[in-house]
């Protein structure tokens, strides 16, 4: 099994999302600890308070279940008892990431861990962070606190916005067991998709935020109905798309996918989600716009805010939900990942070189603009097989003819002497231009219709699909022809001046 250290890229990602986590936590816990000195505070501080305690508690419990589902048979009595008193300790987030970061680990276990991982991340996000952007945002727009603590508050919001963004980017609906093989991430399409999360998770929140600050709790009231209307229309797909008995693992998937549709849309099914992420983002702008609406023209409105503030309220509900937008329009028809995969296939295929299948990319995260997988592999070229030219043996047929060629070449044809190396053309007894030069007559050897090569004398035009044929052979065959040619001419030249 091939152990070792995750590639620079994985190692990148899996930084940047200890850095979104721990500060995350971090800021949280000095703004929970400034609502509670604050006076009149206190109901406040008791709710964030419980969420980032039950966010906590809810990923121990998932991540010591996890381990003792996957690994709990690999492990030795005493690794396993300091891996659950970690759990204990509240710190699986630090020993799953620690795992990554700091030690050797079988490749096939990496993208394991980071579905665990992306799984915590959102359930960390959606109990804790969510809660803490509403209730601070609501506590700003009250104005109730010093200029000290507002810049607390306002780094708290910034910290919980960035980690429900950077979950909803990591996550991805391959972390099925069945799919987590096709697990890949790029950094272009992560930085898209964040830059998309952050316009859409602003404007949304905002927009709940503003109808609170004068409503009040009527807003559970909407959030309730657009659970409902979530609710039902997942339960609709799901059984358009699976016609079978229904258990409780699918109603609850349902539920919990209702509830992350309060803010931002994730797609797990294996179909196209083209159409669902237009009907869905039509929903939330005609919501966000009625949320806008509702408060503006209130006369409480009215009467606490000037009508710039209205304007920039108005700006700020639009503009980052339009900017999300084109960025997810520019990410779907650009930058997807199986848009990208394609690509690269057809690049590969062009250039000599394949990618791997799905089974062996043993990283999660990619550096290349495509994802086609950990590594690229070079195409192994078929051999073309040249069959020789068939070089027969040579059988004489007793009348003057030219001896005919039949069975198998005695020997292979890049072996054999070319014609210049024959002796008929070394020895002056056997060579028919000696005799031309010294009796002046052309032998009938060197007529050209009693030309015939001999074995050794053929070119070889071996390969009918463009291989170049024998040249030397061709060169010695048209000297030879030229030159009986010549002699021939000459002969008759000198019969006609020849008296009679």
């Amino acid at each position: 099994m091939a152990v070792d250290f995750l590639p620079i890229c994985d190692l990148l990602f899996n930084i940047a999302s200890v850095m979104t986590y721990f500060c995350d936590i971090a800021f949280n816990v000095i703004a929970i600890y400034l609502l509670e000195r604050q006076e009149g505070f206190q109901i406040w501080f008791v709710l964030l308070a419980l969420a980032l305690a039950t966010s906590i508690i809810v990923c121990q419990l998932f991540s010591l279940k996890w381990y003792m589902d996957q690994e709990w048979n690999e492990h030795r009595a005493l690794t396993w008892t300091v891996i659950v008193g970690l759990h204990l300790g509240m710190s699986a987030m630090f020993w799953r990431y620690s795992r990554l970061l700091f030690l050797p680990i079988e490749m096939d276990v990496v993208k394991r861990e980071m579905r665990n991982l992306s799984l915590l991340r959102m359930m960390h996000a959606f109990i804790h962070s969510i809660f803490t952007i509403f209730i601070l945002g609501y506590l700003t727009a009250l104005d109730q606190m010093s200029a000290i603590q507002m810049e607390v508050v306002y780094c708290a919001m910034a910290t919980s916005l960035i980690n429900i963004c950077w979950a909803l980017a990591s996550f991805n609906k391959n972390i099925k067991k069945s799919n987590l093989h096709k697990l890949i991430l790029t950094w272009i399409g992560v930085i898209l998709q964040f830059l998309w999360r952050a316009g859409t998770v602003t404007s949304r929140m905002f927009a709940l935020v503003v109808y609170t600050t004068v409503h009040g709790a009527w807003v559970g009231l909407f959030l309730i109905l657009h659970w409902l209307c979530m609710f039902v229309w997942l339960v609709l797909q799901q059984r358009n798309l699976h016609n079978q008995t229904w258990t409780k693992t699918d109603w609850l998937k349902c539920s919990i996918l209702a509830y992350v549709y309060e803010v931002d849309f994730v797609h797990l099914d294996d179909d196209s989600a083209k159409v669902k992420i237009v009907m869905y983002y039509l929903i939330i702008l005609v919501e966000n716009a009625l949320l806008y609406v509702i408060w503006s023209i209130n006369v409480r409105t009215r009467l606490i805010y000037s009508a710039g503030e209205i304007r920039t309220a108005l700006l700020v509900t639009t503009l980052p939900y339009l900017g999300g937008l084109l960025v997810m329009i520019l990410y779907y028809n650009v930058f997807h990942v199986s848009l990208n995969r394609d690509k690269g296939e057809r690049e590969g295929d062009r250039n000599g070189v394949r990618p791997f299948k799905d089974g062996g990319n043993a990283t999660v995260f990619n550096c290349s603009l495509y994802s086609t997988g950990a590594a690229m592999t070079k195409k192994k070229k078929i051999p073309r097989l040249i069959p020789p030219p068939p070089i027969p043996q040579v059988t004489g047929s007793g009348t003057g003819a030219p001896p005919t060629p039949v069975g198998p070449m005695p020997k292979p044809f890049w072996k054999m002497p070319l014609p210049n190396q024959s002796n008929h053309l070394f020895h002056p007894s056997s060579n028919p231009e000696h005799q031309l030069h010294h009796s002046g007559t052309v032998p009938d050897s060197l007529s050209y219709d009693n030309f015939s090569p001999s074995p050794n004398e053929r070119s070889f035009n071996y390969d009918s699909s463009g291989d170049q044929a024998d040249t030397e052979s061709g060169r010695e065959h048209d000297m030879l022809y030229n030159y009986s040619k010549r002699s021939a001419r000459r002969k008759a030249r000198c019969t006609r001046e020849t008296p009679m």
